[in-house]
Parts: structure tokens; C-alpha cells; sequence
């Protein structure tokens, strides 16, 4: 990421987090919003997803499970701003192709390829902001320096607990590297930072917890969990931890009471400070996340549980509305709204993903194509789909087609729910206009 000669980040599916993960989607998000959030480091960097569809080997329990972590972090791409997509099958894969006969799992693979094709708009949309929760994951420091004393087997990455409990509450959350943390500009936007050192909250340089202190100050809400991020891998704390550095420059005085490899024991479970303009939040186990986030004044009830909504933006005023939940196997809900005469004209489907809109005098005109990922029980190739399109009562139509012909459809205020059969690439549905 921080490479100058490097212009494009490449993600893939066959990370063990998320093929084992509890829950896919939440995996495939914790996976991709990582690259996706610290991406922001450089100026026009292009987020890829390299993708590999099929498992090595052909015993249908792992062929079910590692179909649908493809999905999950194809949806979490799309989710996220990444902008490219790509299938790598090597040539080992082929056998494994053959005996899988997989040429209608093709219709749904060539499906994504169209989404984040450079053809349709959708594929130069960027997201429109960033959560204003992050949490902390250093990749390479949760791997080779920070000491792991949990003798349980944890086939996913350190973090997945947390950030599956943010999910499933429906809060969205960036996911920054802590070493580029040094750098405030990060944390820009950012209201809270969740640090867990246990889950990859590993904080390997001063300046950033330099920077931390100073944003906190200035009215932010750092919450700590679980952990002191003692570690003797890091010398410019070697008496103390992060936490108590960062407690001493803001300055606040915790009690930081910990067992022999620095797990909190304090009484009560969760603390609260005022530090400058702003609060820290110790708690005591990484499952009190929420309560901690209600401490730090959210109000959780505006968040829709298991979904988590974002915002893509094309530079001609396209915007994607994208909810993407937890229930695996199934793609994301996206609208699309077009600019209109100062107004906005909006298209909605579960069957379908709009690709781009346009406007003109004469038509409002989207382009959508099928999930398609109903290919093992679908018996045509053609899918009914329902249409949901918001026009505002003072934009005047006569009528909407659907690949050239008149569709049948219902008007309720502003929206008209429209039920057509799709093929399964490419389709047009035009609201015409009227004067």
C-alpha cells in the first residue's frame, strides 16, 4: 500500500479467515474492508479482487462451503469500492473443473465479471465516505510479533469475534493497519477507534500512539479491550504498555490491573474517562463491545441489524445504496439513483444488480442484470424478477419496457413495482417520458 510503483491492490477468496470463518460475510468484510480502509494511505490506488471460484478438491461439503465464501467476498467487494474483479483458475484447477461441470456456475461467475466490467458505470463508483467507527488490525504484527497465549485453535484471524459483532449489529466499521496510524490523517472522519491487542490491535510504533492521544483530545473516543498490548517486541514501552503511555500523555489514570500476560481483571467490567474533549473506554472482555459503544454515546438503535449499508458514487451523480447482510449466500439489496431534472429517479431489485442509469428527455433508462445465482434449480434462462422504481409523481410517464417490450405494472405514490421476465445478461428497463 505503500509502495509508489504499486497501483493496485489485489484481494483473494482462499484466505483461510474467510473460508472457516463462523460466519462468511463477516469474514469476506473483515478480509476486504481492511484493504479497502487503508487504501486511503496513498492517492489512486484501484482495489481488485482476484478471485478463485472453485476448491481444490471436489467433495461437495467443501464445494458448498468455499461456493459460498466466493460469494461473501464478492459481495463484500462490491460492498466495499473495490473496482476490479478477476478469476484465477490455474491449470491444476482444470481436472477439478471438468469433474464439477460447472457450466452453469459459469452464468453467475461471468455475472460479477459483468458488474465490475469498465464497460457500466458501476465499475467507476467510489464509495462515498468512511464509518466513522475503525477498529485496529496490523496484519503483519498479529502474525509474527504479538505473543498469543489462547491455546484454542483459531483457523480465522485474530479480530473476526469483534468484527463479527459489529456486524451483526449492523454497525460499519473501517479497519485500519496501525502502523499508518502515525499518520492523522487516518483518522479523519473517525469518531471511535476500537483497540483489541489480542485481536490484532498491535500498536508498533510511538508516533501512533502519539497520534492516537492528541486525536482523543481533541473530542474522539478511543475504546480499549480486553488487553494491555503489553509485549516485549516493542521498545520504546518496554516497562509498560500501549495503554498506559497513551493514559499518561492524555493524562487520565485507569486502573489497569491485568494477570501475569496482561488480560484485564479490573473491577467493574467497563471504565469510562473524560480525556481532554474527548473519553477512553476500558473494558474488560471483547464481548461488552456494544456496551462500550453506548458508553461512548451511540445510539445503536439507528443501525439496522445483520446489514450493513454503504455508498458508491459515479462522478456523473450516480449513487448506489448498497446493503449488504450477514445471510450468507445472499446478494447484496443495491439501489440506484439517477439525477432527473434536478430530482432523482431511483431503481431497486433483489433479483437484479443495476449496472448504470441515464437520463434524457425522452427516457429514464437503467441497466440490471441477474445475480444468477439460482442456476442449479432454475429451469429456464430466463428469471422473473420484480422492479421497485421511484419517479416523482411531477415526472411524467406513459409507460416502462423491459428489453424492448411494455411490462405490466403497479403505482404506489411514487413507486411503481414493475414484474418482467429477465434474461440472463444484460437487461434494459426504460421509463419513458412524457411531456
Amino acid at each position: 500500500l505503500t509502495d509508489p510503483n504499486i497501483d493496485i491492490i489485489q484481494s483473494q477468496t482462499w484466505d483461510p479467515g474467510l473460508y472457516f470463518a463462523r460466519n462468511k460475510h463477516a469474514g469476506g468484510y473483515m478480509g476486504l474492508a481492511y484493504w479497502a480502509s487503508n487504501a486511503r494511505i496513498r492517492d489512486n490506488v484501484t482495489l481488485w479482487l482476484a478471485t478463485d471460484a472453485l476448491a481444490d478438491f471436489a467433495e461437495e461439503e467443501h464445494r458448498i462451503r468455499y461456493r459460498t465464501a466466493f460469494r461473501a467476498a464478492t459481495y463484500s467487494a462490491l460492498a466495499l469500492g473495490f473496482q476490479g474483479f478477476g478469476v484465477v483458475w490455474p491449470e491444476r484447477m482444470i481436472p477439478t473443473i471438468e469433474r464439477w461441470e460447472v457450466e452453469d456456475y459459469w452464468k453467475e461467475i461471468r455475472s460479477y465479471g459483468t458488474i465490475f466490467s469498465e464497460e457500466y458505470a458501476f465499475a467507476q463508483s467510489e464509495l462515498t465516505h468512511y464509518p466513522d467507527v475503525a477498529f485496529v488490525y496490523s496484519v503483519a504484527a498479529n502474525y509474527l510479533s504479538y505473543p498469543n497465549t489462547d491455546p484454542r485453535p483459531q483457523p480465522w484471524p485474530r479480530g473476526y469475534d469483534t468484527v463479527e459483532r459489529l456486524f451483526h449489529r449492523g454497525v460499519g466499521h473501517q479497519i485500519l493497519e496501525g502502523d499508518f496510524l502515525v499518520d492523522a490523517a487516518m483518522l479523519d472522519g473517525v469518531d471511535t477507534l476500537i483497540v483489541e491487542p489480542e485481536a490484532g490491535g498491535f500498536l508498533a510504533l510511538e508516533e501512533a500512539a502519539q497520534t492516537i492521544a492528541a486525536w482523543v483530545e481533541q473530542g474522539s473516543n478511543l475504546i480499549w479491550m480486553g488487553h494491555s498490548g503489553a509485549t516485549t517486541a516493542v521498545d520504546w514501552h518496554p516497562d509498560s504498555s500501549p495503554i498506559e503511555y497513551i493514559a499518561e500523555r492524555i493524562p487520565i489514570q485507569p486502573d489497569l490491573s491485568s494477570d501475569g500476560v496482561g488480560r484485564f481483571t479490573f473491577e467493574p467490567s467497563i471504565q469510562s474517562f473524560e480525556a481532554g474533549l474527548g473519553h477512553v473506554i476500558l473494558v474488560r472482555e471483547p464481548e461488552h463491545v456494544m456496551d462500550a459503544l453506548e458508553a461512548a454515546g451511540r445510539d445503536l438503535g439507528a443501525y439496522e441489524r445483520r446489514r450493513i449499508t454503504t455508498t458508491r458514487a459515479t462522478d456523473d451523480g450516480q449513487v448506489y445504496t448498497i446493503r449488504f447482510g450477514m445471510e450468507e449466500d445472499r446478494p447484496p439489496q443495491v439501489e440506484l439513483a439517477v439525477p432527473v431534472d434536478g430530482q432523482r429517479v431511483s431503481f431497486r431489485s433483489d433479483a437484479l444488480m443495476p449496472l448504470e442509469g441515464s437520463a434524457s428527455a425522452e427516457a429514464v433508462t437503467f441497466l440490471a442484470i441477474p445475480w444468477n445465482t439460482d442456476w442449479e434449480t432454475r429451469e429456464t434462462d430466463t428469471v422473473q424478477a420484480s422492479i421497485s422504481l421511484t419517479v416523482p409523481e411531477d415526472l411524467p410517464f406513459d409507460r416502462v419496457t423491459v428489453n424492448g417490450e411494455t411490462a405490466s405494472l403497479m403505482r404506489r405514490g411514487e413507486t411503481l413495482v414493475v414484474a418482467a421476465q429477465m434474461n440472463e445478461t444484460v437487461n434494459t428497463i426504460t421509463i419513458h417520458r412524457t411531456e
